[in-house]
């Protein structure tokens, strides 16, 4: 997914929807902003913003990794 998503990023086609974003944002801001700080350097380099949609669905991909992923 990270790949292609940098990819979308880069091209102007990031995802804007995510199955119950506002929700995702009150239940997930810790996540949202540690997501944030870590493709801090990429966002920089290819002057690029990661939408929340995108963060939620890394955040899909941990949880479904991950037996006891909890943020």
């Amino acid at each position: 997914h990270l790949s292609c998503m940098i990819e979308r990023l880069v091209m102007r086609n990031e995802i804007t929807h995510y199955k119950n974003m506002t929700e995702f944002n009150e239940r997930h801001g810790e996540f949202i902003a540690m997501v944030n700080h870590s493709f801090q350097r990429l966002k920089i380099l290819y002057n690029v913003a990661l939408p929340v949609a995108e963060i939620g669905y890394i955040h899909d991909i941990f949880e479904l990794r991950i037996e006891d992923f909890r943020w």
